[in-house]
């Protein structure tokens, strides 16, 4: 047994009922926002975008809705439960989450036919900075995982938690900057399901 300060996500979380269920709860009530802010891309995609890059925007969309399955298999199926589900929903959120996010940088930066007002340029410098973090942090996770699991040294898997953290929260701001995406826009629900106004 190595010495370790911070915990994984995992850990942290474990088998502790009053943790998994706080941590199940949070992930299931802020999920279907999530599937609705996709629903909500796809239409502000329509709006800003090239007619050209709507199939690359239809793609964004679908790898996000790919990304919230996987964030809710990877809550609800536990590494102790069944570890290769977990490990396949852990790895299938990581890729389409790294991709949606370069994905949706590239699509507001490079194809837009609307240019951006001051609010969204904002925003996309905010996401430009969330990819660079998160993407880097998720190199270093990687390494530190890696390296914990060959030499077992002291502290290394505190490296791995933390640059760990970084990935989650990073992930959780990028998809925090749709609230400046969505300035300005009125969003109406009905029967007929849902429609963002201008």
């Amino acid at each position: 047994m190595v010495q370790n300060f911070l915990p994984s996500i995992s850990a942290a979380i474990g088998n502790y009922r009053t943790q998994r269920f706080v941590w199940g709860t949070a992930i299931a009530i802020h999920a279907m926002p999530r599937f609705m802010f996709a629903g909500f891309h796809r239409q502000y995609y329509s709006d800003v975008l090239n007619p050209k890059a709507q199939k690359l925007a239809l793609a964004a969309c679908i790898l996000n809705v790919i990304e919230n399955v996987a964030l809710i298999g990877l809550t609800f199926i536990t590494s102790a439960y069944n570890y290769a589900i977990h490990e396949k929903c852990f790895m299938t959120f990581m890729i389409t989450s790294e991709v949606y996010m370069a994905l949706t940088c590239y699509l507001l930066s490079k194809e837009r036919r609307i240019p951006a007002d001051n609010v969204e340029s904002r925003s996309l410098r905010y996401k430009y900075q969330l990819l660079v973090i998160n993407m880097t942090s998720f190199a270093a996770a990687g390494y530190f995982f890696i390296r914990h699991n060959r030499h077992c040294e002291p502290y290394v898997y505190s490296a791995f938690a933390f640059f760990e953290y970084i990935v989650v929260l990073t992930n959780m701001a990028f998809h925090t900057t749709c609230s400046l995406d969505f300035h300005g826009r009125t969003l109406l629900i009905d029967q007929n399901g849902f429609d963002v106004h201008s």
